[in-house]
């Protein structure tokens, strides 16, 4: 028996609970069936397509990304919710808040949902995808550091010094410090 996959659901849990969190590729096929499409040759079960809704995996297995593009079409086994193709940056921004999903603007195009799904609009203001990344350092939040001169300097040199990033170098010093909390 294979089961439906809910938009809604995704969005506010950051899962599809008859998956669980980052199903393994075996637990997707056991729960929804064989896929409706996948990657061709030696990429096959490196991406799975059910309706709209694309899973990439890593070699062993591992969900790396759930991505969901289509929106002009229905599926049997998908629940879009409130998606359609069309729908504007505005009118999800209305269907989040009618469920009390927390989310941030990220840009003129981009909603990122708590859950960490990211909600992506053409510049013509219509919903492009939708996707959730497992592990990835785009789940990160950004924040922005100024320092005078002499401070930059350092850092800079350290990070010539290292073959590490200025980003790196400070993001490992301020988790630190963080920890330390």
């Amino acid at each position: 028996m294979t089961m439906t996959l809910n938009l809604e659901e995704f969005l506010t849990l950051g899962e599809f609970s008859v998956l669980g969190s980052v199903p393994h590729r075996e637990k997707v096929r056991a729960i929804l069936g064989p896929p409706d499409d996948q990657g061709v040759g030696k990429n096959s079960n490196l991406l799975w397509r059910y309706g709209p809704v694309e899973f990439h995996f890593s070699q062993e297995g591992k969900t790396k990304l759930i991505y969901v593009d289509h929106f002009h079409m229905e599926f049997p086994r998908i629940d879009l919710w409130f998606f359609q193709s069309g729908i504007t940056m505005t009118e999800v921004i209305e269907g989040l808040r009618a469920k009390a999903l927390g989310f941030s603007i990220d840009g003129e195009n981009t909603i990122t949902t708590e859950k960490g799904i990211v909600i992506d609009f053409f510049d013509s203001g219509a919903i492009h995808a939708l996707w959730l990344e497992f592990e990835s350092p785009t789940r990160k939040k950004q924040i922005s550091l100024s320092l005078d001169h002499e401070r930059y300097s350092k850092l800079r040199k350290r990070s010539e010094e290292s073959r590490k990033s200025m980003s790196e170098i400070v993001a490992k010093i301020v988790e630190a410090e963080i920890d330390q909390w």
